[in-house]
């Protein structure tokens, strides 16, 4: 056998010293014979790495071993038969370079100490279980049943009030909008909100982009919201349909405007934004307030040499109006608009200004659902205020739209979002109308209520009493409905009674103007506004609501006086309100810029009796005292309103986050009859 690279060795257990010796240094193995008749067990066998390093091997003795390699395959030398095999003396040479260490549980005898010896392991012999008996069963006689006798009720006293805690990550209820079933192409819903677009405002970069489209006649295409998949859906699964088009592509003569703005130009396409178009719609009968929203200075389809593609509105952002500039590339499929499109389809304003409101928002999908109230805010600048039908009787109801509409307001509707098989009379559910007008006719001996509404699809109208070619319209006076514009013809505008509106629909969103908002408009308000923009920063003026009163003191606090009642008119105003102030008190938070969460916010109201107050109301001030009015429930949207009825005096606002250490901007407004000072107080010394 050749003794080239070292092979392991098989070794017997009950051999343990064969190869290594005993304890005693210098002298012979004690090694001994196997008995006779012995034959290797196969189930106890170790095999063993010989690398010797440079000695002479052990003395030459009988092993009774077998060289195998390491993966147990037999190999022998020729002339020799395994298990007995003499082995001589040799000087083994070292092993070649590279080679790998000893595998785990290997040995190598060179690496002994003298007298230093392996002791195998001993195997465990595991006796086998026993049975066990079988278990016997238990006779458990029957629990008796005990008698408990009723327990007695407790007196509680009644829990202090506390501001009500927000609902967990749960986003504000929004308007569910079913889009008309007859269009080609729905796009996918959004699960995430998208990152908000940079919006460009009128700067001088605009400028020289509008003159070099000018000079050198190329339309331009906006960089920032381009003719992409990502436009439509901030994910960019947009439908493969979808082409994009000018609209000098789809129509011989375009034109933004073709009569001026018009609420019979609104007609929704598949977006699912109802609840913006509606809001379209309430401002489009007031042409000098739409001219605030869609500036003069437009570079379409002019002739002589001023088409840019630009086109350019603006929009109403936490205390400014912005300016957002778009190009006139829009969505098509089979060569029709997709989107919201006008009456007229030589009349573009309303797919722009539906892109230039995507634009601001991140995309197109980001309009599926919304509150109308955001979308009146940011096309008006005013306060919204939301009514919950059922919450108010029928006449409280219809006083309130009236007064709206006197004060010049803006008025949406929302129906329910479910309704009875057969019984919804021609009305969609979860969806977003506009409030035209509202009206009281009398007619033998009886006075109805009325209210103009008006579906932002064009059609599918109300089907009820006093809805198209009713009985009831053919027993008005000509002279009656001559007053009240009635037209019988499927254009999506509609009456109905009061009584009908509550029952159908559930909420009422109402936008209020300031009057230096609506000076330069026909539109005649009532209120003026005062305001102020402070923030809640982590440590300093972010104490959270009245659950923490330890920094509570902390948030900002603002100071304002009414000096006298408004002016009472017996019309209109309730006899209860006599000798007081009509106050709308709105909070508004700035929208996170990069898919953060709005905070849950809202607010109290203390009365004070110094008017001269330069201080904060301090820990203990705040502890003692009750606000006299206060947002019961701390919500999540952008702005919080309370209307109040307040008497003559001083009072103080303390604007909060639910939670402390929340931070980020916000723009407090307070809307009164007679001019008021809103200021903020300083902090203690």
């Amino acid at each position: 056998m050749g003794c080239g690279a070292s092979a392991p060795v098989r070794r017997d257990h009950w051999a343990p010293n064969a190869v290594h010796g005993n304890k005693a240094q210098g002298r012979a193995s004690s090694w001994a014979p196997p008995p006779p008749g012995y034959a290797p067990n196969q189930g106890n066998v170790q095999y063993v790495r010989w690398q010797p390093q440079g000695h002479t091997a052990p003395p030459p003795q009988w092993l009774h071993a077998g060289i195998a390699p390491p993966r147990g395959r037999p190999q022998v030398g020729p002339g020799q038969r395994p298990p007995y095999v003499p082995f001589p003396n040799f000087v083994a040479p070292r092993p070649p370079p590279g080679r790998k260490p000893l595998d785990h549980g290997e040995v190598s005898p060179g690496h002994l100490q003298p007298g230093q010896k392996i002791r195998p392991r001993p195997q465990k012999i595991r006796p086998r279980p026993r049975p066990r008996p079988p278990r016997k069963e238990r006779y458990s006689p029957p629990r008796k049943e005990r008698y408990s006798p009723p327990r007695k009720e407790r007196y509680s006293p009644p829990r202090k009030e506390r501001d009500t805690p927000p609902r967990r990550d749960s986003p504000p209820r929004k308007e569910r909008d079913s889009p008309p079933p007859s269009r080609p192409e729905t796009p996918v819903v959004v699960e995430a909100p998208p990152e908000r677009v940079h919006v460009k405002a009128a700067t001088q970069e605009m400028t020289d982009v509008i003159r070099s489209c000018l000079k050198s006649g190329t339309p331009w295409d906006d960089p920032d919201f381009p003719a992409a998949p990502k436009t439509i859906d901030h994910r960019g699964k947009a439908s493969n349909k979808i082409e994009w088009k000018r609209p000098q592509a789809l129509v011989d003569n375009p034109r933004l405007l073709v009569h001026g703005v018009s609420t019979d130009d609104v007609r929704q396409g598949t977006l699912g934004d109802c609840w913006f178009l509606s809001s379209c719609a309430a401002i489009a009968r007031e042409s000098k307030l739409m001219a605030k929203v869609i500036p003069k200075d437009q570079y379409l389809w002019k002739g002589g040499g001023r088409y840019a593609g630009v086109a350019h509105f603006r929009f109403w952002r936490f205390g400014e109006w912005q300016d957002v500039y778009v190009d006139d590339n829009l969505p098509t499929v089979y060569g029709n608009l997709t989107y919201a499109r006008c009456s007229d389809k030589n009349e573009f304003w309303l797919p722009l200004i539906e892109k230039a409101y995507a634009k601001l928002n991140g995309s197109y999908a980001a309009l599926i659902q919304g509150h109308a109230n955001d979308a009146l805010t940011d096309l008006t600048g005013g306060i919204c205020e939301r009514f919950k039908t059922g919450r108010h009787e029928e006449e409280v109801l219809y006083k309130t739209l009236l007064k709206a509409q006197k004060r010049g307001s803006f008025m949406t509707c929302s129906t329910q979002s479910t309704f009875d098989e057969g019984s919804n009379e021609g009305l969609v559910s979860g969806h977003a109308y506009t409030i035209t007008g509202v009206e009281k006719i009398r007619n033998s001996g009886k006075t109805h209520n009325l209210l103009r509404i008006r579906n932002p699809w064009g059609r599918q109208e109300w089907k009820g009493a006093w809805s198209d070619g009713s009985s009831e319209w053919q027993r008005m006076p000509e002279n009656v409905r001559q007053r009240l514009g009635y037209e019988n013809k499927d254009d999506g505008e509609f009456w109905m009674e009061c009584g009908d509106f509550c029952e159908f629909y559930r909420e009422v969103t109402i936008a209020s103007l300031a009057e230096h908002e609506v000076v330069k408009t026909d539109v005649k308000s009532k209120w003026d506004v005062a305001q102020e923009i402070g923030e809640w920063e982590k440590g300093e003026t972010a104490g959270g609501c009245r659950n923490h009163m330890k920094t509570y003191a902390k948030n900002p606090q603002y100071l304002f006086t009414l000096s006298s009642p408004d002016h009472f008119d017996p019309e209109e105003d309730d006899e209860e309100d006599r000798g007081t102030c009509d106050v709308l008190i709105g909070l508004h938070q700035e929208l996170p810029k990069f898919k953060g969460k709005l905070e849950h916010i809202g607010f109290q109201v203390y009365e004070v009796s110094s008017p001269d107050r330069v201080v904060k109301l301090s820990k203990s001030q705040l502890w003692n005292a009750t606000p006299v009015f206060m947002t019961a429930t701390y919500y999540n949207n952008r702005e919080v309103t309370l209307r109040i009825q307040m008497e003559p005096g001083t009072y103080v606002i303390i604007p909060t986050t639910y939670q402390p250490n929340r931070e980020g901007p916000f723009l407090l407004r307070v809307f009164t009859e007679r001019p008021v000072q809103l200021r903020e107080l300083g902090e203690l010394e």
